[in-house]
């Protein structure tokens, strides 16, 4: 093959393989100045995550809970207690865990209202704490127990009710926008992808 004849073939490959340096002469053609609109593609909130699913499994749970408690006070079973008393505790919290919150403020809630209430109990019964009357009876144990009880009372209540809240957070932090644009330069022409997340 002949240098003649070559050249061509060398001149594509160079095209082929650098394509940036293969360009038009900027004083034989002029750059475009039309540069298309950008494209908006919104993309729809994602509905992964119901809040009425969320809603009904904290509730649910909570429920069957509370059944499963009075099955076990009325057969004396305590495995059935332990189960009841476990869905009593975690189930308001099964409706934050269906979208990926594990800790809640309403599970926290409960455990220190338990600790609270077992203070109480302790105290009461060791006749130990202050305030105690000249016969040891001591009313400061019966306090620790009623706060604990209402902090429970609180943290289940929160959680049953901030369950669908969270669903909607959790949508919303999916949600993305997306933007197409065309962009024409000088030496290239491309398409731009921006978004927000």
């Amino acid at each position: 093959m002949t240098a003649r004849r070559a050249a061509p073939a060398l001149v594509a490959l160079a095209a082929l393989l650098f394509p940036a340096a293969v360009t038009a002469q900027p004083a034989l053609t002029p750059p475009s100045r039309a540069v298309a609109p950008a494209v908006s593609t919104e993309m729809p909130v994602p509905t992964r995550y119901n809040p009425d699913t969320a809603l009904g499994l904290s509730l649910g749970v909570t429920l069957a809970g509370v059944a499963v408690s009075a099955v076990a006070g009325q057969t004396d079973s305590g495995p059935l207690s332990s189960a009841g008393g476990a869905m009593i505790f975690f189930g308001p919290s099964v409706g934050h865990w269906y979208t990926g919150d594990y800790l809640t403020t309403g599970l926290g809630m409960r455990v220190a209202g338990s600790g609270l209430a077992v203070l109480g109990i302790v105290m009461a019964l060791s006749g130990n704490g202050p305030g105690r009357s000249s016969d040891g009876a001591d009313g400061t144990g019966l306090l620790l127990v009623m706060a604990g009880a209402g902090l429970y009372v609180g943290g289940t209540v929160h959680d049953i009710a901030t369950a669908p809240r969270a669903a909607r957070r959790k949508n919303r932090t999916l949600a993305a926008r997306v933007a197409l644009s065309p962009t024409v330069t000088r030496t290239s022409a491309g398409l731009a992808v921006g978004g927000s997340f």
